[in-house]
This record gives C-alpha cells, sequence and structure tokens, in this order.
C-alpha cells in the first residue's frame, strides 16, 4: 500500500535546503543512492536561481526516487504549493489491492 506525508516549511525560501535534507537523510539511513528527476522547462533553468518560482508556475518538477529491490520505493517531491511530498509505497503490499481493483473495474463491463 502506499503512505503518503505533505511537509509543509515556514518560508518558501527554505523549500530547497528541506528537500536536500530530507535526500540525505533518506541516503544515510538506507544507504541507497536515489534517482533524481529534475526538469526544468524554458525560461528557467537549474542553478538560474529562480528554482521556487518555476515550481509555483510549473515550469520546474523536482523529485527523487529511492527504489528497493523488494519492490518498495520512496519519492521525495517539492509540490507547487511548495510543500514537501513524501511518498512510501510497497509493491508486494500494493499489487493485492491492485489487482482487487482491476478485477472489480472489469466486472464493469
Amino acid at each position: 500500500h502506499t503512505l503518503k506525508v505533505l511537509v509543509n516549511v515556514e518560508t518558501q525560501s527554505a523549500v530547497m535546503d528541506l528537500y536536500y535534507s530530507i535526500v540525505a537523510e533518506l541516503k544515510e539511513k538506507y544507504g541507497v543512492t536515489p534517482e533524481y528527476f529534475h526538469k526544468y522547462r524554458y525560461p528557467y533553468a537549474a542553478n538560474d536561481g529562480h528554482t521556487v518560482t518555476a515550481i509555483k508556475l510549473g515550469y520546474a518538477d523536482i523529485e527523487c526516487l529511492f527504489t528497493f529491490p523488494d519492490s518498495r520505493y520512496i519519492s521525495v517531491a517539492v509540490t507547487k504549493s511548495i510543500s514537501i511530498n513524501l511518498t512510501y509505497q510497497d509493491g508486494v503490499l500494493a499489487a493485492p489491492a491492485l489487482n482487487e481493483v482491476d478485477q472489480t473495474n472489469k466486472k464493469d463491463y
């Protein structure tokens, strides 16, 4: 199943520091190097000093993903509302639930 936690920041300027702090703590705790998905769209670019504005306006997506061999993952993302979204999913536990939803959807046809 999935667990989501939304972390609000006191000031918008602190969001990236908090993001990297959470990523560093998870990296240290689990010993796993995450995949980073930092995507910027024109007119914004990485390290241009306008990351928060780009995120708020939908011109940047900032997320990283920790994947584990047993179908679990943790993602850390900065939302457009300038919060941190932490998501944990256990693929083994989620599979039966997804199968049940799939079976229910097929009954509708």
